[in-house]
């Protein structure tokens, strides 16, 4: 089953990551849990997504549009491989600690 969820996770993972930072943080979550993903899950996506924002707020408005959109781009990237290789580990629900 932890085999299966791996799997997805690295699908679903870093377009879920990708979409928070495009649209926006609230309608993400509200629609992550529209759709029934656990709170935990939620939890552990919303803190990869504030690091990646706080990280492109931080990208300097002075340099050249092309250099700001590349360090966003790479800024992205980094998230959605950390959203990849976190994923089902972020955290597990207190009903399923010690099974996976």
């Amino acid at each position: 089953m932890n085999a299966i969820i791996s799997i997805i996770w690295k699908i679903l993972g870093p377009t879920v990551v990708n979409l928070a930072i495009s649209v926006g943080l609230p309608k993400a979550i509200e629609w992550l849990m529209s759709k029934g993903l656990p709170a935990w899950l939620v939890n552990g996506l919303v803190a990869i997504v504030k690091a990646a924002m706080d990280e492109i707020s931080k990208v300097d408005p002075e340099l050249p549009v092309s250099e700001r959109k590349a360090k966003v781009q790479e800024i992205k990237k980094q998230a959605a491989r950390k959203a990849r290789e976190v994923g089902p580990r972020i955290g597990h629900a207190s009903s399923t600690k010690g099974l996976a």
